[in-house]
């Protein structure tokens, strides 16, 4: 399926570029009339996933570029946030609803997005790491 509308946006790893990438969602959600507490979860993740390439992925060297593609579809939405990093084994990422994980201050951006989105797949290239997230309405 071809997108109907596709958005980007290319922020460098900076915490305060994260509102431009909010307005930009917020944009989109005007324009296609999404349902507003679904397409909360999917700001939500998003922003996490946005988060964590420029604190993990490109360790926060302001430098470095997160890049973010939204394609906008009959029946969903896809979010692609790459960064410049190495990658990752989201496998060994601790389960933040264990006991010993309850009271850690981080540790839940993955699980959220999982919990949130209708699908999340990772691409690991030479180049960096893709995250792609899709919400179904």
């Amino acid at each position: 399926m071809l997108p109907v509308k596709e958005y980007f946006i290319e922020i460098p790893s900076d915490p305060n570029s994260l509102p431009d990438v909010e307005d930009l969602l917020l944009q989109i959600g005007k324009e296609n009339n999404f349902e507003k507490i679904k397409f909360n979860n999917f700001i939500l993740s998003v922003n996490e996933a946005t988060t964590n390439a420029m604190l993990h992925g490109n360790h926060g060297q302001i430098e470095k570029k997160v890049r973010i593609t939204l394609s906008v579809m009959e029946s969903k939405i896809k979010a692609v946030i790459k960064d410049e990093g190495k990658g990752f084994d989201p496998t060994k990422v601790p389960d933040p609803t264990e006991p010993e994980n309850l009271f850690k201050e981080s540790g839940r951006g993955l699980y959220i997005m999982n919990t949130c989105m209708d699908s999340m797949t990772y691409n690991f290239t030479a180049n960096g790491t893709e995250l792609t997230l899709i919400m179904k309405f």
